[in-house]
């Protein structure tokens, strides 16, 4: 063999390889665009990250970065999925820390929800959260919490009804996932398949849900209830989440975010939260009348769906959460101008474009009646 031979050869195996490599991804990591947010974390630079929100996507909808960076330079980042399981909170954190010198989390209590548990502990969503960690240590660490925390769920509520394959520890796809029949399969691939992540927006939300218009008003009275005991299952992993936080130093703060799903959900939401304002935590509860009108949340025009706030509501909680942090102890320094944080600001105007675009003309605002979620 020639060398001009030897050069074809290996330019034929590193095309093959690159090829065969690509449609593994494709088929290995189940389908999910809110993921997006993790996939972004990785383009920061290193120690230009100061603390970061967890929790379902609740987060992902009340929690805009560009918001926080340009009116009070504070880095802030969130990890809000779909459904997330409490589990993936530690692999977060672990994940941030490692290329961080974070301060201080948020957490959300929806994923505490005994809905969320029986939906956060199948396959496919443990598979969204550890399967888009680039970092393989905390990626299989995250992977075993999860396991570990299926096994704890399953032992107190048993096998949830009507859910996807739970996840367990005799799954050999856990670890090999193109041995799963993942919904690509049956859906098929999107455009977006092929396109890059966009990191533009510092993972702000930009799903359909972004600019979408739900009337809420009707469903006021879901903040009329009384608090009720949680059930030891969410005492023990609420527990198993004060003992890391603590271990860690990090400070926390527990929020439940707006939401008009029904007046059950409503009512297991801000008895998760006040259980932790019991336990001695600061909590923000902005599903209450008062927090309403606080923040100046309009429940007709600031909402998506029942569950989540559009940008308008975003960009009303996100600087309320801000200056709480600033003024209740949190760390804080405003990186505006610093080196490092360009980021931040390049994130910050293509957000503001994005924004200002999204807003620009009614066609791009869905309307959904009252009977839809």
């Amino acid at each position: 063999m020639n060398k001009k031979q030897f050069l074809r050869l290996i330019a034929f195996l590193l095309l093959t390889s690159t090829a065969v490599y690509g449609v593994l991804r494709l088929y290995t990591i189940p389908k999910n665009h809110d993921t997006r947010p993790i996939n972004t974390f990785a383009t920061f630079e290193e120690n230009t990250v100061d603390g970061i929100l967890v929790g379902s996507s609740v987060i992902a909808h009340a929690w805009t970065p560009p918001v926080a960076w340009e009116e009070y330079g504070l880095a802030a980042y969130g990890f809000g999925t779909s459904v997330q399981s409490t589990s993936a909170i530690y692999g977060f954190i672990e994940y941030a820390l490692k290329y961080h010198d974070i301060k201080y989390v948020i957490v959300d209590v929806h994923s505490f929800r005994v809905a969320s548990v029986h939906s956060g502990v199948s396959q496919f969503r443990s598979q969204q959260s550890y399967l888009n960690i680039p970092d393989l240590d905390i990626r299989y660490k995250m992977l075993s919490d999860m396991l570990d925390y299926a096994e704890r769920a399953r032992d107190f509520y048993g096998e949830p009804e009507g859910a996807d394959e739970t996840i367990s520890k005799d799954q050999a796809s856990n670890f090999l996932p193109i041995l799963q029949f993942h919904n690509r399969w049956v859906e098929g691939l999107e455009k977006a398949d092929f396109v890059t992540v966009n990191n533009e927006v510092l993972g702000a939300n930009d799903k359909y849900t972004a600019f979408r218009v739900k009337d809420m008003s009707s469903r006021l009275w879901y903040y009329d209830f009384e608090y009720k005991e949680i059930d030891d299952f969410q005492k023990n992993e609420l527990q198993m989440l004060y003992d890391y936080l603590e271990g860690k130093n990090l400070d926390v703060l527990f929020i439940n975010t707006p939401s008009f799903r029904t007046l059950e959900i409503q009512q297991e939401c801000s008895s998760l939260l006040k259980y932790c304002k019991d336990q001695g935590y600061n909590t923000i509860d902005f599903s209450t009348y008062e927090l309403l009108e606080k923040t100046g949340i309009d429940v007709k025009t600031d909402f998506a769906d029942g569950g989540h706030l559009n940008l308008k509501g975003s960009e009303k909680i996100t600087p309320y959460l801000c200056e709480y942090l600033i003024d209740n102890g949190y760390y804080y320094e405003d990186h505006r101008g610093q080196k490092g944080y360009e980021l931040w600001d390049e994130g910050t105007k293509a957000y503001n474009e994005y924004y200002k675009a999204g807003w620009a003309g009614e066609d791009v605002v869905v309307t959904k009646s009252e009977n839809q979620n």
